[in-house]
């Protein structure tokens, strides 16, 4: 589970060990993901002025720095490139006023594409991480939805 770039890093680190002889995730919670550090997806710019908390050119720089010696396009991350075979399933949080959504809708199209489990909730007008905010309704929801999510993953053991 993960927010923002946080969400990225737990998307990527889902796939790393997804090559490795350990148990896996039976379910992936990402809130607002940063999904491609590299801010590429031409449909970012559609959200860029709706977006009250983040600007796509201050994220691109912030992402080369991230990405560091690594492509931007590499998995660890931008996990949007990676490989989704092997993870389980994924469930994505998304506000429709945030940059990050564009990725977000992008991921859940590749996930069905590949028969990849995944349940996507995007909330009209929220910000990025609107999920922080305790008072807002939608965040109450959401948390809900973790919380049952999660049941039903522990109740197929």
């Amino acid at each position: 589970m993960g927010d923002s770039a946080g969400g990225g890093l737990a998307l990527g680190y889902a796939m790393k060990i997804s090559r490795e002889e350990v148990k896996q995730p039976t379910q992936i919670i990402l809130f607002s993901p940063w999904l491609d550090v590299s801010m590429s997806n031409p449909d970012v710019a559609k959200y860029a002025d709706r977006d009250p908390i983040l600007h796509v050119n201050s994220l691109k720089i912030a992402g080369k720095q991230y990405a560091g010696e690594l492509d931007t396009a590499h998995y660890w991350v931008s996990p949007i490139y990676g490989d989704f075979s092997r993870i389980g399933k994924v469930a994505l949080f998304a506000g429709t006023h945030e940059v990050m959504v564009a990725d977000a809708r992008k991921l859940s199209r590749m996930l069905a594409e590949q028969h990849i489990g995944c349940n996507y909730y995007e909330y009209p007008g929220l910000f990025h991480d609107w999920v922080l905010a305790p008072w807002l309704k939608e965040t109450q929801q959401a948390i809900q939805q973790v919380v049952d999510l999660v049941g039903s993953s522990m109740a197929k053991g």
